[in-house]
């Protein structure tokens, strides 16, 4: 199984639609150090079922059992937030700005790593 940063960022994504059907859209949070060793993946989940809150990110730390060797870091906003985010009325936190666009899958087999 491919560890590569952006693998493990894939199958979570693929994760992410799978357990929840009101995400239409995942984006990649690009932070100022991406290619760090350390350096978490970020994703913002733009999901027509959560609460309006604004930018609250949520840490996860890696997950060993299920073969997530990176930390991670979740950000849901509704599709209203999400415009705001792009108009930068919205900001995200300082050094992160929005990377590739994830759709939901058509087919069953999801983003290819």
């Amino acid at each position: 199984m491919d560890r590569s940063k952006d693998a493990v960022m894939k199958r979570l994504i693929n994760a992410h639609f799978d357990i929840e059907p009101d995400i239409d859209l995942i984006v990649e949070l690009v932070g100022a150090d991406e290619h760090g060793r350390d350096e978490s993946i970020k994703l913002l989940e733009v999901n027509r079922s959560t609460t309006t809150d604004g930018i609250r990110p949520i840490h996860f730390g890696a997950d060993a059992a299920h073969d997530i060797p990176f930390p991670s870091i979740i950000v849901e906003v509704t599709p209203a937030e999400f415009a705001r985010v792009k108009s930068e009325e919205l900001a995200l936190p300082e050094g992160w700005q929005l990377g590739r666009q994830f759709h939901r899958p058509a087919m069953a087999q999801g983003i290819k790593s």
